[in-house]
């Protein structure tokens, strides 16, 4: 009976650990693309830096190259389509994506 008792409780904990990193996994995977679509609509960004972080990251765990303009030298320009793709990765992949610890970072298995 213990042994049961211990085994429902690892389950229920890995259980609940599963759950926090999709949870984490969307928040992040879910930040970068708001970022991009801030850019895309309002065509304006302060600060380049989070927008490039944010295309760094989605062509990392996508796989999925940014347009980029010849205006400033090779200057990341994401357009609605290369959104709507990684969009579409996400929704195929996302049971795919989680956070490795030991890296701090988004993965794919």
């Amino acid at each position: 009976m213990k042994k049961l008792i211990i085994i429902m409780i690892l389950f229920l904990t890995s259980c609940k650990s599963i759950q926090n990193n999709r949870s984490l996994s969307d928040k992040i995977f879910n930040y970068h693309i708001g970022v991009v679509d801030n850019f895309i609509k309002s065509e304006y960004i302060d600060d380049d830096t989070s927008l490039r972080r944010s295309i760094e990251f989605l062509e990392r765990i996508t796989k999925i190259k940014s347009d980029y303009s010849d205006q400033y030298v090779m200057f990341c320009n994401p357009t609605k389509n290369n959104l709507k793709d990684w969009k579409r990765w996400y929704k195929k992949n996302k049971n795919k994506l989680y956070w490795n610890e030991i890296e701090q970072r988004l993965e794919l298995k």
